[in-house]
């Protein structure tokens, strides 16, 4: 299965590359098409998860296989402008993007909230269901609430990148750190603190500006924390390629979140600090490129697994022979 999703991204890379000479599209599209092409299936090939019989979710292995159907549709759709057929065409991505949020509700279901690593994960997942509906919304054509086009495009992007990618890295961060002993409230603040911030920002940006920077704070403080973490704990792994993608992603995050709040005040006092398409050049290109892509990379040669196998019914792997009685685990195991 991992490597079939690899092929998928390595084929959307390519693809991705390709459209340059086919689409022509703003950069902020382009900056979509690639999470949508590429992004996604690297990440799904780290989320992998089976059980203890070594099966694989349903809806994962359903999101694996119906993912070509998606992408192109989703491709597709940026040959035409907003309208009913862009916007035809987009729903086939944001049905694929149903199917996640199902597998990132399934494993939560059957873990419960145990593990808060495996809930982070969990919760990126089923993020990128809104990306999918706000990418719909933007190829429609349809304005929600007077935000206008761009900013349409713009939550579809965030929803395709900080609040899909974030959780899941801090998750997979928390891998290492219970594996080694190390877990802490800082990660426990910078876990929870990525799992609410970008549904506090949309309130914020909808309602209220001061609540939009107060979450846009709480955000860049934990993405902050994320990469003091990884700077701190993942010296010592003994994978150093993999180290150096993902501390250098991390590294990246210092720049562009100090955008992120520079933006966030601006919006605030209502002070053009930084403008959006300098946003895009800087924050958003760096966070696509250095922080995800680099930092997918890098996740990609650590591969944390999970702390434990809680998915599945547990069986016992105790055998005996012939008779079983009474006295069968005294003889296998030297219960007394």
């Amino acid at each position: 299965m991992r490597r079939k999703t690899l092929i998928q991204a390595i084929t959307g890379f390519v693809v991705w590359f390709v459209s340059y000479s086919l689409l022509n599209i703003g950069q902020i599209e382009r900056l979509l098409l690639f999470a949508i092409l590429v992004i996604v299936p690297l990440v799904l090939t780290i989320v992998e998860t089976k059980d203890r019989q070594g099966r694989r979710f349903k809806s994962y292995v359903l999101a694996i296989s119906l993912y070509p159907v998606g992408a192109l549709m989703a491709f597709a759709s940026f040959f035409f402008p907003p309208g009913i057929v862009a916007g035809i065409l987009s729903l086939g991505w944001l049905l694929w993007t149903v199917v996640v949020f199902v597998y990132g509700l399934s494993r939560l279901m059957v873990r419960g909230l145990s593990y808060l690593e495996e809930t982070s994960i969990d919760v990126g997942l089923m993020y990128l269901l809104l990306g999918g509906g706000w990418f719909s919304l933007s190829q429609f054509g349809i304005d929600v609430m007077n935000f206008g086009a761009l900013i349409i495009l713009l939550t579809a992007i965030h929803f395709h990148y900080s609040a899909f990618i974030t959780p899941i890295f801090l998750g997979l961060l928390g891998r290492v750190l219970r594996t080694n002993g190390q877990s802490q409230k800082m990660y426990q603040f910078a876990a929870i603190g990525v799992m609410v911030s970008p549904i506090g920002v949309a309130i914020g940006i909808t309602y209220s500006r001061f609540i939009e920077f107060v979450f846009v704070v709480i955000f860049v403080a934990c993405l902050w924390v994320y990469t003091y973490l990884v700077l701190v704990h993942l010296r010592k792994i003994t994978n150093k390629a993999a180290f150096l993608l993902i501390s250098g992603s991390a590294i990246i995050l210092i720049f562009t979140m100090f955008l992120a709040f520079l933006y966030g005040l601006g919006r605030l006092l209502r002070v053009d600090f930084i403008l959006i398409p300098d946003m895009v050049t800087l924050h958003g290109i760096g966070n696509a490129f250095g922080f995800v892509f680099v930092g997918v990379l890098g996740w990609l040669l650590l591969f944390p697994k999970a702390y434990a196998d809680v998915y599945g019914i547990p069986f016992s792997k105790i055998v005996g022979k012939w008779k079983i009685g009474a006295h069968f685990l005294q003889k296998s195991v030297g219960c007394k």
